[in-house]
């Protein structure tokens, strides 16, 4: 008998799956997920689009009063408060009052809400709803404050 090493292994093989390109395969995917996010990004840029469009018509319709030569006096429940009735008494009040009026057209607010929204101190926002209340431009429920209808 030999003691040398056989140079072929006589019995079979199992079937070897042959090397996968790993490097191949990632390419592949990442072409096609940039394929879908420039889809997607044209869909968003198309929607964005669409909604700037609306957005225009809305401000047109909702501040077509204001520009009008007649500015009805009042407004029908549940639409937005027109800031063209409150340029007089921004003008006229402080400018604390003119912050706490802009941000109460945007929704109603609580003092500390608006001690926030407005970065005045709190003793500011509290003098302003005073003024704002002595001149009869305030409604509040609760802890909210709403501006009145002019």
């Amino acid at each position: 008998m030999s003691t040398r090493p056989l140079l072929a292994d006589p019995r079979p093989q199992p079937h070897i799956a042959e090397p996968v390109d790993e490097s191949a395969k990632l390419r592949e995917e990442l072409r096609d997920l940039r394929e879908e996010f420039e889809d997607f990004k044209e869909g968003v840029e198309r929607e964005r689009n669409q909604l700037g469009a609306m957005l225009h018509s809305l401000r047109i319709i909702f501040n077509a009063g204001a520009d009008s030569a007649t500015i009805p006096t009042a407004e029908a429940p549940g639409q937005p408060i027109s800031s063209a009735a409150y340029e007089a008494w921004k003008r006229r009040l402080s400018p604390a009052c003119a912050k706490v009026i802009d941000a109460l057209l945007t929704m109603p607010m609580s003092a500390t809400q608006l001690k926030k929204y407005c970065s005045l101190g709190y003793s500011t926002v509290t003098a302003a709803l005073g003024t704002l209340r002595a001149n009869s431009l305030l409604d509040r429920a609760g802890d909210r404050y709403t501006l009145k209808r002019l």
